[in-house]
């Protein structure tokens, strides 16, 4: 379970940064978690795993609407390093285990 784990994370984007949190858990090459982030709690779906790469979607609510953004990261240790892109937009984020 090399990605299971918390993680305090920031998220930098569209000329703003926010810290959160990841959780993430493993089982088999499926990905199950959240994140939380700006006051909002957002599951991430289709989640999958292989080695140290994750990828799922997440939704979050915006002041525009329902943002659906695909995300990959990198599990190297206690890090996590990704990206979050969306229609018309795109974030990166990193972080270490709580």
């Amino acid at each position: 379970m090399a990605v299971d784990g918390t993680y305090n994370v920031t998220v930098e984007g569209l000329g703003k940064r926010a810290s959160g949190r990841l959780t993430l858990k493993e089982s088999g090459t499926s990905l199950t978690g959240s994140v939380e982030i700006a006051g909002q709690t957002v599951a991430i779906q289709n989640g999958k795993v292989k080695g140290n790469q994750v990828t799922g979607t997440v939704a979050a609510s915006t002041p525009v609407g329902k943002l659906k953004g695909n995300v990959t990261a990198t599990v190297n240790g206690n890090e996590i390093e990704g990206k979050i892109k969306a229609l018309m937009a795109s974030a990166t984020f990193h972080g270490t285990k709580a």
